[in-house]
């Protein structure tokens, strides 16, 4: 065994699974070098070339090197800043990654040595990565910053490829998860609050992982640090246990959503979802929503044409559909004009409801994500109003107006630009030309010319670009009542729904 694996072993031995958090001594909390002013990456690899990698790795050193540089990059340009109280410490995580022979099964550890002691946020951490992936042998990927190898999408942010060896840059990418704070580890990290994630862990059942909660994200949490699998809701999330990859040894994740949310919540990092990796855009579904049948109120069309029913809200209400938990699948909603709290209901994958008062009577609902957080928030839209027609609700209660559309106009909502963040539009079916109006977020909007009277209008993203076109549906056809525009002018008809039915768009499939 090389010198660092006998250290290693010192560190009691905490590694129940692959990938998982390497445990720290007990000892005084390490100083934080300080470093001289100048511009440095945001995550700072401090023993690189001095990493084992030559010696471990060997003809395939530089390779494996540049995999790791590629997974550092992708955390930086998800983290734009830390955030850190001291100026000293220049925006700079400072991370030891070394290559050196681990325990069987096992392809990765990491440990938080040090913390800023104001912020209580990561400032020094080590990471140790396996010399053959575990047994597994490793897949060091030539050109780390595409996954073309990677043909079976298996999620939105998880892909898998042919072969048997373990993919050395997922690896990376995890166990800097953890440097950066994804953790939980009493036995490791101290008692709760040593972390600023800690003070938002709870114990909700003894003996099992603590959940974190905050400013809207949850997340459940082993008790080795990783991101649970509660009913199959983050089973494709890189923060899952090593061992969650068990016949997929092959598979690569990126950062989710999630993982940016439990970090700027649990830290207060900035973070930039747009600026997140993923195997495909994921291509939204069409769907219905009828209040006056008795059962599945809500049918989901999935892109097989199979279908999901839901039985929720009915007579008074107004559908809407929205992530509301970042797990990157749509789930409905529901508004209703007429009460005085409560206005909005938003329907969870469990079933569980949360209730937010947000307008009334004379406004019209949408949802979108506002700020690119990778969660969608509700909004509103008067028609009646001369000024902020349009008022979007962020997570922590405060509200955005917007000058826009008026009278005979309908909302809408989509990321016409690509950029992660959902901004409004409208549809008026009296007009002959641009019935489509849509509003870039510097304001400059741009016109389409689609559908008309007795249509109703519907945005979402039809073929996975990354961006949201429009459509229309007609529920008074017996046929093609939807109708779904390409940013090319083609259109997609689909049969579906009819009378009685309101549309809806959303992900349904994962």
């Amino acid at each position: 065994m090389s010198r660092l694996g006998q250290t290693m072993a010192r560190l009691n031995r905490l590694l129940f699974g692959a990938d998982r958090p390497r445990p720290a001594p007990r000892r005084k909390r390490l100083s934080v070098e300080v470093l001289e002013a100048r511009e440095v990456p945001a995550i700072l690899w401090v023993n690189r070339g001095n990493d084992g990698f030559d010696a471990v790795y060997g003809a395939n050193a530089a390779a494996a090197r540049a995999v790791v540089d590629q997974a550092i990059d992708d955390w930086e340009a998800a983290i734009p800043s830390f955030n850190y109280d001291s100026p000293s410490l220049n925006n700079t995580l400072q991370v030891s990654i070394s290559a050196t022979p681990l325990d069987p099964g096992v392809r990765g550890a990491a440990t938080i040595n040090a913390i800023e002691a104001s912020s209580r946020k990561p400032a020094i951490a080590t990471i140790w990565l396996d010399d053959n992936g575990g047994g597994a042998g490793w897949f060091i990927d030539p050109t780390p910053a595409d996954s073309s190898e990677f043909t079976d999408t298996i999620a939105r942010y998880e892909g898998a490829k042919p072969g048997t060896a373990a993919d050395l840059y997922r690896t990376a990418l995890h166990e800097l998860g953890h440097a950066v704070g994804i953790v939980y580890d009493k036995s490791v990290y101290g008692e709760a609050g040593t972390l600023k994630i800690m003070d938002y862990m709870t114990f909700f059942i003894p003996m099992s992982g603590p959940t974190f909660s905050n400013n809207g994200t949850f997340a459940n949490f082993t008790l080795d640090g990783h991101i649970a699998d509660v009913g199959g809701f983050t089973s494709n999330d890189l923060m899952n246990p090593g061992e969650s990859l068990s016949g997929y040894v092959t598979a690569r994740q990126h950062i989710s959503p999630l993982n940016l949310n439990i970090l700027r919540d649990g830290y207060g990092y900035t973070v930039d979802p747009s600026a997140l990796r993923s195997f495909t855009f994921q291509t939204d579904e069409i769907g219905a929503f009828n209040p006056n049948v008795a059962q599945n109120k809500f049918r989901l069309r999935n892109a097989d044409g199979s279908q999901i029913g839901i039985t929720f809200a009915g007579a008074g209400w107004i559908p809407i559909a929205g992530d509301w938990d970042g797990d990157g699948r749509d789930e409905v909603g529901a508004f209703n004009p007429n009460r005085t709290t409560n206005q909005f209901v938003l329907r969870n994958r469990d079933g569980s409801q949360i209730g937010i008062t947000f307008a009334g009577a004379g406004w019209i609902p949408i949802a979108g994500d506002w700020d690119g957080d990778g969660r969608d928030e509700v909004g509103a839209f008067n028609p009646n109003r001369t000024t902020n027609q349009f008022v979007l609700r962020n997570r922590d209660g405060s509200q955005i107006g917007i000058t826009f559309a008026g009278a005979g106009w309908i909302p809408i909502a989509g990321d016409w630009d690509g950029d992660g963040r959902d901004e409004v539009g409208a549809f008026n079916p009296n007009r002959t030309t641009n019935q489509f109006v849509l509003r870039n977020r510097d304001g400059s909007q741009i016109g389409i010319t689609f559908a008309g009277a007795g249509w109703i209008p519907i945005a979402g993203d039809w073929d996975g670009d990354g961006r949201d076109e429009v459509g229309a549906f007609n529920p008074n056809l017996s046929s093609n009542q939807f109708r779904l525009r390409s940013a090319s002018g083609t259109v997609t008809p689909i049969t579906f729904a009819g009378s009685g039915w309101t549309p809806i768009t959303g992900n349904w499939n994962f």
